[in-house]
């Protein structure tokens, strides 16, 4: 799933436990959380295509297999996709600093979905560094830019229903 999609339904998470804005915004920023690691992966491929702004298009990621071709950052890119990267690093992290409960959830909600869309490839290995491969329905993160805009407004309904109901 891509970015946004995901700090929308983090943001949800976050309405629905929390009662400040700051709690919220902590939940809300753990269900972006594993896509994060990601920076230096686009910046390889965007420095690779010549992108303006360090943007890679999704153009650049597909027949590709950077995964095999990089194993390093493909590392960097499945280790925070795993459930033991959330039980050993996340759980305790947020144990340990005292924050919402409620951003174990979020960020697990991350690697859930995640698992449904992205498939073949770019499949989630949710038991990494185990090579076991979940290939989920589709690649949402590839669609054009309406169907996008789909998925955000679906997410933002939503929130607002989270918010209007709470």
């Amino acid at each position: 799933m891509d970015i946004v999609s995901h700090a929308l339904m983090g943001g949800a998470l976050g309405m629905a436990s929390e009662n400040n804005l700051k709690d919220i915004l902590i939940v809300a920023s753990f269900s972006v959380l594993p896509d994060v690691t990601q920076i230096p992966i686009y910046f390889k491929i965007s420095h690779q295509h010549k992108r303006l702004f360090w943007l890679p298009k999704h153009i650049d990621w597909m027949g590709k297999n950077y995964h095999d071709r990089y194993p390093g950052l493909a590392a960097i890119w499945e280790a925070p996709h795993s459930i033991f990267f959330l039980l050993l690093v996340v759980t305790p992290s947020v144990l340990i600093f005292h924050l919402p409960k409620m951003a174990i959830g979020s960020y697990f909600s991350h690697i859930f979905v995640d698992l449904f869309t992205h498939k073949s490839k770019w499949g989630i290995k949710p038991l990494w560094p185990f090579q076991y491969k979940f290939s989920g329905l589709t690649d949402t993160w590839i669609w054009q830019f309406k169907g996008l805009v789909l998925s955000w407004l679906f997410f933002a309904v939503i929130l607002l229903l989270v918010r209007w109901f709470r």
